[in-house]
C-alpha cells in the first residue's frame, strides 16, 4: 500500500480519536482547557522540529499577519466545535462540518477570484441544501430536543474553518517548509490567546490530575492528525490531485463518527435526520472530488 494512503488513513483515525476522546473523556472538562491542551501539546512537539529541520522562526511579516488573523478567526470556532462534540448529537453536529469545503471555495471565489468549475458550484449548492435539510430535520427530531444550539455551533465553526483554511495557504506558500512552520507558529500563538481566554473564564481552577490524562491524549491525537496528514500530502506529490485525494480519505472520519454515534453512543435520530446528515457528508465528498 502506498505510504500516502497509510498516512491519510492514519490522519482519518486520529480525527476519529479526537472526537471520541472529547465525547467519552472530556465532557466534564471545560471546553477552553480542551482547546488549550491541543494547542500547547502541538506547539511543544512541533516547535523543536523547526530548529531540528533548520527552519527556525520565520521573519516574514505577512506570514505572521496571516497567523494572527487565522488564530483569531478560529478562536471561537475551536471552542464551538468542542462544545458541540461534548454535548450535541454526533450524528447531527459532525455532518455540519461538511460545510467547510463549501466556505473554503466561496472564500477563494470572493477573495481571490478563483472561479470554481460548474460541477463544483452545483455540488456547493447541493451541499448547502443538504446542510439546511439536516438543520430542518434535526429541529423536528425529538431525539435532538434541547440540543439544536450545538448543531448551530458546529455549523458556525465550519464557516470559520472554511475561511481560515484558504488563508492558511497564503502563509504556507510564503516560506520553505511552510506547512510545518505555519502549524507550529500558529499553535504557539493560539496557545497564548487560548490561555488568556482560559484565565478570563477561570477555567484553570478546574484543572486537576484527573483531567490531565484525557487532555494529554487529546493533544497527542490532535498533533497526530496534523502530522500524518502533512506526510500524506508530502508522499502523494507525485500523483495527480494529491491534496484532494488526501482530503477525500481523511474526510471519511465523518461517516465513521456518525456510525459510532448510532451504535456506540446509542443515538437514535429519525430516519429523515440520518438521511439528511449522510447526504450532507456525501455531497461534501463529491464537492472535494470535483476539484480534481
Amino acid at each position: 500500500m502506498p505510504l500516502w494512503i497509510v498516512f491519510s488513513l492514519s490522519a482519518m483515525l486520529c480525527e476519529v480519536a479526537k472526537v471520541l476522546i472529547i465525547r467519552k473523556l472530556c465532557t466534564g472538562i471545560h471546553s477552553r482547557l480542551v482547546v488549550l491542551a491541543s494547542r500547547l501539546i502541538s506547539a511543544a512537539i512541533l516547535l523543536p522540529m523547526l530548529f531540528i529541520c533548520g527552519i527556525g522562526f520565520p521573519l516574514d511579516g505577512m506570514f505572521w499577519l496571516v497567523i494572527l488573523t487565522t488564530a483569531l478567526i478560529t478562536f471561537a470556532g475551536s471552542i464551538w466545535i468542542t462544545e458541540a462534540i461534548q454535548f450535541g448529537n454526533l450524528t447531527i453536529v459532525m455532518p455540519m462540518q461538511a460545510a467547510v469545503p463549501v466556505f473554503s471555495l466561496l472564500t477563494l471565489w470572493l477573495g481571490w477570484h478563483e472561479t470554481p468549475k460548474n460541477e463544483s458550484v452545483l455540488y456547493m449548492l447541493l451541499s448547502m441544501a443538504a446542510v439546511g435539510w439536516t438543520l430542518y430535520a434535526a429541529n423536528r427530531d425529538k431525539s435532538s430536543a434541547g440540543k439544536s444550539i450545538y448543531t448551530l455551533l458546529s455549523l458556525a465553526a465550519a464557516v470559520l474553518f472554511g475561511i481560515s483554511t484558504i488563508l492558511d495557504r497564503v502563509a504556507i506558500n510564503r516560506i520553505a517548509q511552510g506547512a510545518l512552520a505555519y502549524t507550529a507558529c500558529w499553535n504557539l500563538l493560539s496557545a497564548f490567546l487560548m490561555a488568556g481566554e482560559t484565565y478570563r473564564v477561570k477555567a484553570f481552577q478546574k484543572l486537576t490530575l484527573k483531567t490531565s490524562a484525557p487532555l494529554l491524549l487529546y493533544g497527542l491525537a490532535a498533533t497526530g492528525a496534523f502530522l500524518t496528514q502533512q506526510y500524506a500530502v508530502q508522499y502523494s506529490k507525485a500523483i495527480a490531485g494529491a491534496v484532494v485525494n488526501v482530503k477525500s480519505l481523511v474526510m471519511l472520519h465523518l461517516p465513521i463518527i456518525v456510525l459510532l454515534g448510532l451504535f456506540a453512543l446509542k443515538e437514535r435520530p429519525k430516519l429523515m435526520t440520518l438521511t439528511a446528515s449522510l447526504s450532507a457528508i456525501f455531497l461534501a465528498f463529491l464537492l472535494i472530488r470535483s476539484l480534481l
